[in-house]
């Protein structure tokens, strides 16, 4: 038997070893577009009416104070209870220590 030509040479027709990759050219399976969501399928960030919205919690106004600060020009030491509006104790970051314990512990041993 003599071997096939084609136009352009040779048919080999030996198996194939390795990995067969695609080419590129070639267009793969149509797959939808990430980026485009899909009409039945609801988006997650979108609240659902029907559920009751969580009610947030309120800041502190209420702190146990860990290192000397000063707030609107009065000292106050570490170990005492500060009392201030929600946003200046949040402003105070890690100077100060909001656990419901801690603000507890210092309005028990009278360090306000």
């Amino acid at each position: 038997m003599s071997k096939k030509q084609s136009p352009v040479g040779e048919i080999n027709h030996a198996p194939i070893s390795g990995p067969i990759t695609p080419d590129p050219a070639t267009p793969g399976p149509i797959t939808p577009d990430p980026a485009t969501p899909d009409p039945a399928t609801p988006d997650p960030n979108t609240p659902d009416p029907e559920q009751p919205k969580p009610e947030k919690t309120p800041l502190p106004t209420k702190a146990r104070v860990l290192i000397d600060v000063t707030v609107a020009g009065k000292l106050h030491c570490s170990g005492t209870l500060l009392q201030a509006d929600a946003e200046v104790i949040a402003s105070l970051g890690d100077q100060v220590d909001t656990h419901p314990e801690a603000v507890a512990y210092c309005e028990k041993t009278n360090n306000v």
